[in-house]
């Protein structure tokens, strides 16, 4: 994989995590996902509404569809999260 490919990877983790943790998703279906976790005050409601929390996770996800071994898995998981957050700090959406 190469940097145009790692570079997309992090586009699509960025706008999956954006949209699980902020939008409301059509017929307000991501609202209501994240108010089911919402209802108590533990971990998981802070992590289903925190972009550089789901980044983790899907970066880690869309790593697993394209990395040939564990090496690559781990960095292209890694480097998905982070351009998903320099993409978030540059817009704004992660302080």
């Amino acid at each position: 994989m190469d940097l145009p490919a790692v570079l997309v990877l992090g586009l699509a983790t960025y706008s999956v995590a954006r949209l699980v943790a902020k939008e409301r998703g059509p017929f307000d279906a991501l609202k209501a996902f994240r108010a089911l976790f919402q209802k108590k005050d533990n971990w998981i409601a802070e992590g289903v509404a925190c972009i550089p929390c789901l980044s983790f996770w899907f970066g880690l996800l869309f790593a697993a569809l394209v990395a040939r071994d564990i090496i690559q898995f781990f960095i292209y998981g890694f480097a998905a999260r982070g351009v998903s957050i320099f993409i978030g700090r540059f817009l704004g959406d992660i302080k």
